[in-house]
This record gives structure tokens, sequence and C-alpha cells, in this order.
């Protein structure tokens, strides 16, 4: 005798509501634009360039060019930089955009990145620029996605899953065997990602419609969780904040606030700066000469030759120095001094209208 067993239901396969990406290819085209500008007005490997158009620069940074903590973002050292950031944005970007939507998208993108370059603000004294902090946070922005999703997604999930830990696990074996890259950079953007991600990921639900089939429609939404990302824009300012605290103690953000003075004329207000930039710089040619050339301006003679003489000890063969250190023992009366130092400034440079003058001095105190 034979039974009929009822046949087991079948599972249904449901499509995720997807967006059709736009911003990842405008990023993608924006960060080529902005190469081609930097390879136009200067070289995209050349530091002036890259500092003039936004790089991350800490000292500049400490001093109130917090925009630093964005423009980087957009500049990319070198044709190689660029390709390998390029890629990853047609790659990575949109998905993550598929997945989340077009704002939770450019949020996750461009928070990411300013968290990532604000640990590199923290941890990195080194000039440094490139979408990695943005693109390691989409990275992580996609781990939190398939992580909470991983029971929905069953294996093509885990899956995914385990192929963007393969990812991360191979760009900090690289980022550790190089010393070209900026690990703390990296790891910032890779957690602002991660929590971006988690916290605006979407909310899948099974709804059945007026024709009674069902549909996957995604319940969370940015202005649902507006107040985390808020949250998350105020610990990133608090940690700017706390960061140029320490900043401002180092002695090349105090040699620049000096020289900031000194382009107002501000000699005196320039004195205290530049007297513990060189101190705590010892070695540093810029700290010593200009030390030396603010007492100069203020007429303090015996102590300019005193710093003109440290500088020529780092730089032998600075014209600047021995020609300023002349004029300084010639207001000391100091006439072997002057005599010894205009002569070897002139053999440094023997032409322009400072050898003149040096030559005149020289003969009148022959």
């Amino acid at each position: 005798m034979s039974t009929l067993e009822p046949a087991p239901p079948q599972r249904a396969h449901l499509s995720l509501p997807l967006t059709r990406p736009v911003l990842a290819w405008g990023l993608l085209g924006l960060n080529i634009l902005v190469f081609i500008a930097e390879t136009l007005l200067g070289g995209s490997d050349n530091s002036a360039t890259l500092v003039r158009l936004g790089a991350k620069v800490n000292v500049l940074i400490a001093l109130g060019d917090y925009w630093r903590l964005v423009t980087p973002m957009f500049l990319h050292i070198g044709v190689m930089h660029i390709l390998v950031n390029s890629y990853a944005i047609y790659v990575l970007g949109p998905e993550v955009e598929a997945l989340f939507g077009h704002a939770r998208f450019l949020l996750i993108y461009l928070l990411s990145g300013i968290a990532g370059n604000v640990m590199s603000y923290a941890f990195t004294p080194n000039l440094s620029a490139g979408a990695s902090t943005a693109i390691f946070g989409l990275v992580g922005a996609q781990m939190a996605f398939f992580y909470r999703q991983r029971k929905m997604l069953g294996a093509f999930g885990q899956r995914r899953l385990i192929n963007i830990l393969s990812i991360i696990a191979l760009n900090l074996f690289i980022g550790v065997s190089s010393g070209a890259v900026d690990n703390f950079g990296h790891a910032g953007g890779f957690v602002g990602g991660v929590l971006l991600g988690w916290l605006l990921c979407p909310d899948y639900q099974v709804e059945y419609g007026l024709d009674g089939q069902p549909q996957v429609q995604d319940r969370n939404s940015l202005l649902r969780e507006m107040p985390g990302v808020v949250l998350f824009v105020v610990l990133l300012i608090a940690a700017v904040g706390a960061v140029t605290l320490q900043q401002v103690k180092q002695p090349q953000v105090k040699l620049e606030q000096a020289v900031q003075r000194l382009s107002h004329d501000d000699y005196a207000g320039a004195l205290a700066l530049l007297e513990q930039a060189a101190h705590e710089m010892p070695m540093s040619q810029r700290a010593q000469y200009l030390l030396a050339a603010d007492y100069f301006a203020l007429e303090r003679y015996a102590d300019a030759a005193q710093a003109f003489e440290a500088t020529l000890q780092i730089a032998p063969n600075l014209p600047d120095a021995y020609y300023y250190l002349g004029l300084s023992y010639l207001q000391l009366n100091r006439r072997p001094e002057v005599m010894t130092n205009l002569q070897r400034f002139l053999v440094l440079e023997p032409t322009g209208a400072r050898a003149d003058k040096a030559k005149q001095l020289l003969t009148t105190l022959q």
C-alpha cells in the first residue's frame, strides 16, 4: 500500500530592493578630474602642489586648516595611486550604493574618509592624500552589511563575508610590509565604515502587496538613524579638538605660528615661539635661521651672531647666514669676523646686489 506525502514547501527567492548607482560613478569621475588638475598644476608627485591643493599636513591642520581633513580624499600621489584607488571605487562603490541607497552611501564614504584622516592626523606625521580612507570605509560598511544579513543571505552572504575578511587581511599585510602606506588612515576609515555601515544597514522585512506577492522592504532610513549620525560627527569633532590640543605643543607647529607672525612683521611676537622651536629642534636649519633673523631684526646682534653660527653648523653652505652673520659682527664692531664671513659669503654668492654691498664693506674695512 502506498501513500502520498505532501511535497516540502519551496523556499521563495526574493530580490533585495537595490538602488541604481549614480554617486559612485560621480566620485570616481571627480577623483580623476582632480588628478588631471594636479598634473596640470605642478604634478601629483610634487609636495608643494599637494599642499596647495589640500593634502593632509598636520601642522597646517593644527593651525586651523581643518578642511584638510576632507580634501585629501580627492587627491592622489602618482599614477599608480590613482589607478589602484579608482579600481577600488569601481569595484566597491556601486555595490555599496546599491545596497545602502544614495544618501547613506555618500555619508559612509565621506564620514569614514574623514574618520581615517582624523586618525592619520593623530598618529601619522607625514603628508598624506588619497581616497583610501573612504575606500576602507566602504569595505567596513560591506562587512557590517553581510554580517548583519548573514542569515537572510545564507551561503552567499557567508562567502562574501569571508572574501571581505580576506581582503582586509591582505591589506593589513601590505600595509605592515610597506612604509609608504598610511596604515592609521586606513584603520580609521575602516572603523568608521563598520560603525556607519552597522548604523545605516538596511533593515529588511518581507511584506505582502495587494496582489498577495511577498516583497522585501527596507525599513531603515537615514532619517531614522540621524541621531546616530549626528553623534558620530560630534565624536569626530571632539577627536579633532583633542588631537589639535596635542599637536599645538609640537615644535613644528610653534615654528609655523612664528612664521605667520613674521609675515606680519611681528618680530617681537614671533620671538618666544622661535626660541622654543629652535631649542626643541636643535638640528633644524629653518628653526635656527629664522631665530637668528628675528634676533637681527630686533637688533639683538650678539644673539643673532650666535644663532647664525648655530645655523652654519647645520648648513655650512648657506650664503644668507654668512651675509647676516657678517653684518651682525659689524654692529658688534668685530672687524675680523666681519671680513671672514663676508668673504665666505662671496665665495657662495659672488654676484648680485648683496655681493656688491659685501664687496664695498670689505673695501672699507681693509
